[in-house]
């Protein structure tokens, strides 16, 4: 078999050694191997190293060279290396740019040592002799594989070595179809380590040609913009290239540690494309291309040869991470070989280049979107929120935002009711920027008609929940919204509340968070129900969203509920007027700086003096209405 040298890339193949065997004296089951090896000694390393191989190893340019050195310095047939009476020489063949041994110019022939260095024209490499004991043949190595089937294939003792699973594109293969595989037997053909692509390319042969399919490929990903236009094309671009090549697949890693098929291809219609889980999760765990032999399962007869081949190599990203796997699998007439693996590594390094150039690409434009979307919805929030609370004689309205970075999508509004009575709306959606404050828009809209028509909380909350239904196929499960209708005639406030809003009252010094809370809209089946709470002079209800819950520090960690409670009741012994300004500084305080995963909004009701005096139990003792 010819051996390829080309520029400055990559280690050779090690396609086994050829060997000049004498017999030895005395030994009959052994044989004395005289071995010896020509290594290239400039470029990347590791260096390629060729078996120098029967009684005449030629180097040249030409084809029919035992080393093919692809340089135009190199002649045709530039050099040989021959053995005579056990002992290796090296002849000039007449070569336009010479041949050096230890700087010495060849011009007959001449006697090679151990680490004798020669030059091919310019190009320098080593001549290596060691010596040792053999069984005169070499074995394959044959590893375990772990294999993956469904039940029915697991039964099927005479199928596959290495077993597969069919799969379609845009299949989602789950973490623990990756682990949990029995073991079969499979020949381990070839391993081409990939890391980050900073080494040597593992490119021996026909470097040429290989450049000319980077070349085309790249071409080619010009006009891609997306990552599964890059897929398409690079899929499109294998099915030319590896004319034995008669299924493809592309893997992308899922968060959770499983796959998914970004692209699956047959050659022939209707062709099952299967992918061997075992040779792939290999793949990506250790950054190795590998290349199997698989024992048809049509024939039982491995010696008639019905062996196919699979080649597998990873997908890397720029911080040397596998992010994926492109599998090849050959068919029974033509097989997938070595040369094929090394062309796959490198055409799987473009596709992993334009793979890190969209992903970022697209992170940049949704990282625009998301601060054009927050500057619109911030404008819509602002526009829709009050200029401040409306006025009621003996009691104080109060309320507060505190944004976070990239959501939009808390708000608290107020509600004027005919008969003098007013109501708070507290709103928490998820999401975030434009899309979270439409829905908060939405919600505002609904909840506000709905609370002026009935002027019941729980009501407006079921108004508002089927509203909301015959708008949206599916409501989200997270929102959050609580309403508070203040009655300064009985001096006291109704409250209902549907998923997660704190609600907190402080009355003679005493701090209690109240259970008021219901199941989300789209859980509640209708069904809310109200707590009344009786106000008392400088008693303070405060409605708060579960972002105070996700507030944290460096230092501290998260908020705690007592942390929350103790700034609460220290902000509520000042003055009425100065409640809000102080329980908003002990919160920047306890975070320091440190940035927001969600907003923070609340309303509250303080009754004053001015109210006068009511009789009736505390609000602590009330029971739910």
């Amino acid at each position: 078999m010819n051996h390829y040298w080309h520029g400055y890339i990559a280690p050779a193949p090690s396609e086994g050694k050829n060997t000049q065997v004498m017999r030895a004296q005395g030994q009959d089951s052994a044989a004395f191997v005289i071995m010896a090896t020509f290594q290239q000694t400039f470029g990347l390393p590791p260096y390629p190293t060729f078996s120098v191989s029967g009684e005449t190893t030629t180097i040249g340019r030409q084809e029919e060279c035992d080393i093919i050195v692809d340089s135009p310095a190199v002649s045709r047939q530039h050099a040989r290396i021959f053995v005579e009476h056990e002992d290796f020489f090296l002849e000039d063949l007449g070569s336009r740019n010479g041949t050096l041994l230890n700087g010495e110019q060849v011009t007959a022939r001449m006697a090679l040592q151990d680490g004798d260095r020669v030059e091919i024209s310019n190009l320098p490499f080593v001549f290596r002799l060691d010596s040792s004991l053999s069984g005169g043949s070499a074995s394959w190595h044959r590893p375990t594989v772990v294999a993956v089937a469904d039940s029915v294939a697991d039964s099927d003792e005479d199928g596959d070595s290495v077993r597969r699973q069919m799969v379609s594109q845009g299949d989602q293969i789950p973490v623990d179809a990756l682990e949990e595989n029995r073991l079969r037997d499979a020949q381990l053909v070839a391993k081409i380590a990939v890391e980050d692509g900073a080494g040597g390319w593992p490119v021996t042969n026909g470097g040429t040609r290989k450049l000319n399919h980077v070349l085309r490929l790249l071409h080619a990903l010009r006009d891609c913009v997306d990552a599964r236009d890059i897929t398409d094309t690079f899929v499109e671009m294998l099915q030319e290239t590896f004319s034995a090549a008669e299924r493809i697949a592309v893997v992308l890693k899922t968060p959770d540690g499983g796959v998914t098929i970004i692209n699956a291809a047959a050659r022939h219609e209707d062709e099952k494309v299967e992918v061997c889980l075992p040779i792939v999760r290999s793949t990506m765990q250790n950054s190795d291309a590998l290349m199997y032999a698989d024992f048809w399962r049509e024939s039982d007869n491995r010696e008639a040869g019905a062996v196919r081949h699979i080649i597998c190599c990873p997908i890397v990203d720029v911080r040397g991470h596998a992010t994926g796997a492109v599998q090849l699998d050959g068919g029974a007439e033509q097989s997938l070989t070595r040369e094929d693996l090394e062309d796959l590594v490198v055409l799987t390094h473009a596709l992993s280049v334009s793979l890190d150039q969209a992903f970022a690409s697209e992170a940049v434009i949704r990282r625009s979107l998301l601060l054009s979307g927050m500057s619109n919805a911030r404008l819509l929030r602002s526009q829709l929120a009050p200029a401040c609370p409306p006025a009621i004689s003996g009691y104080r309205l109060h309320s507060h935002l505190i944004e976070a970075p990239d959501e939009a999508g808390d708000f608290v509004d107020y509600v004027r009711l005919s008969d003098g009575r007013v109501a708070c709306l507290v709103i928490d959606v998820p999401g975030r920027g434009s899309d979270a404050t439409a829905l908060m828009a939405v919600l505002s809209r609904l909840l506000s008609g709905a609370v002026s028509e009935c002027g019941s909380p729980a009501e407006a909350l079921r108004l508002t929940e089927m509203a909301l239904a015959e708008r949206l196929t599916q409501i989200p499960m997270i929102i959050s919204v609580a309403v508070m209708v203040v009655d300064p005639e009985s001096s006291s406030a109704t409250i209902a509340v549907s998923g997660h809003c704190p609600v907190v009252g402080i009355s003679r010094g005493v701090v209690k968070e109240l259970d008021i809370a219901d199941s989300p809209m789209g859980m509640a089946d209708g069904s809310f129900s109200e707590t009344q709470v009786t106000l008392y002079d400088n008693d303070v209800l405060l409605v708060m969203t579960d972002g105070i819950s996700k507030v944290s520090s460096l230092q501290e960690g998260l908020l705690s509920r007592d942390q929350r409670m103790e700034m609460i009741r220290n902000a509520s012994s000042y003055h009425h007027v100065e409640f809000q300004e102080h329980l908003v500084d002990q919160i920047e305080r306890y975070r320091k700086g440190t940035l927001l995963t969600d907003d923070v909004a609340w309303g509250a009701v303080i009754r004053t003096s001015a109210a006068g005096t009511v009789d009736g139990e505390k609000f602590s003792e009330n029971q739910r209405g």
